[in-house]
């Protein structure tokens, strides 16, 4: 019997051996048997595949690399090796279409198949979800944050808490004579002190939008559209009063971007009978819903989301998500747009 069989015949004993050791795991997730071109579909021959063979041709192509001078040979093996590291992604991919739990091994198949994402261009959200259903569930934030790492490299003592604090004072001492009496009214909760961190956050969030107002507008329908504050503010997050009005927010949320013939992009909710009493808050991504322990964390989620799925902040909005993009963040995009007046926030 050829070495060839005999290690053919090798993976399939392993495979079922870590089946029986394992009954949660797929024997084709270890291997998958060569399918001859008489017999595929496609009429193409399919190598073998799975996490087995992955490893052993890994390991060859270490070898190779090792042993050979030879500059051919080694890109020859490269060129192979890259070919592996596709199937991987692919197999992986196949992987996550198929389950959701364990966590551990969900977080692993979303690394190896990075490149199948990177490698792909979607139009919309929607797209990107049909493909990657797995961000439909809790772990999505998990899988987002690991993509985002991939995009932009936070820096290891980054602290979200003092950055947006931050940006809150700094903008608040350049644009505080701005405020309406109901917005200083406002302000003046963060002075007691009885106010959860949570809660603080929010009012500060609240007041971002009026302290840095839209300017500008767009056309909508034949018609010209200069968003209000409000719009501003609701194109971050929502804010409603007890859980039984979230369904309802949502609805007016996509009820009014479609009469704008725009569509709903990633947000939050935030639920409290005032915003210096905040319980709860939600992320929204395309109707999918995600529960999260703070705000920040929700901000966190959602603006990773943009990045990540490489959609367009709204418009009536973008200037506050590209001020936290590039204040609190530091990361900017070559495609970023200019924004004059946020840019001078920036540099002053």
């Amino acid at each position: 019997m050829s070495t060839k069989n005999s290690c053919i015949e090798d993976f399939a004993i392993l495979s079922k051996k870590i089946t029986n050791v394992f009954p949660r795991e797929q024997a084709a997730t270890y291997y998958v048997a060569p399918i001859p071109k008489k017999m595929s579909g496609n009429k193409i021959h399919e190598k073998a595949r799975g996490k087995l063979v992955d490893k052993q041709r890994n390991l060859l192509y270490m070898v190779k690399k090792l042993k050979s001078p030879k500059t051919n040979e080694i890109e020859a093996d490269e060129s192979y090796h890259q070919e592996v590291i596709d199937q991987e992604a692919k197999d992986s991919e196949i992987w996550l279409r198929r389950n959701t739990q364990p966590q551990c091994e969900v977080l692993q198949h979303w690394k190896q198949s990075y490149l199948a994402r990177r490698n792909t261009q979607f139009q919309t959200i929607a797209q990107f979800l049909e493909q990657w259903p797995i961000l439909r569930s809790p772990i999505a934030p998990d899988l987002i944050n690991y993509d985002f790492a991939q995009v932009h490299k936070v820096p290891e003592n980054f602290d979200l808490q003092t950055e947006f604090q931050n940006l809150f004072e700094a903008v608040l001492t350049q644009r505080k004579s701005s405020l309406s009496p109901a917005d200083n009214t406002i302000l003046q909760l963060l002075d007691t002190d009885d106010i959860t961190s949570d809660s603080r956050r929010a009012i500060q969030l609240y007041l971002l939008a009026s302290l840095v107002p839209p300017k500008g507008r767009t056309k909508v329908k034949k018609l010209h559209w200069k968003p209000s504050i409000t719009e501003a503010r609701e194109g971050v997050f929502v804010h409603v009063l007890t859980p039984g009005d979230i369904e309802q927010a949502k609805k007016q949320k996509i009820n009014s971007m479609y009469s704008k013939g725009l569509t709903v992009q990633p947000y939050f909710i935030i639920i409290g009978p005032s915003l210096n009493n905040i319980s709860q808050t939600l992320v929204i991504i395309n109707q999918n819903t995600y529960q999260c322990n703070s705000i920040l964390e929700a901000l966190d989620f959602c603006f990773k989301s943009y990045i990540v799925l490489d959609a367009k902040y709204p418009f009536q909005s973008q200037h506050l998500w590209y001020l936290i993009q590039w204040i609190v963040y530091k990361y900017r995009a070559a495609t970023d747009p200019k924004i004059l007046f946020i840019n001078d926030l920036v540099n002053s």
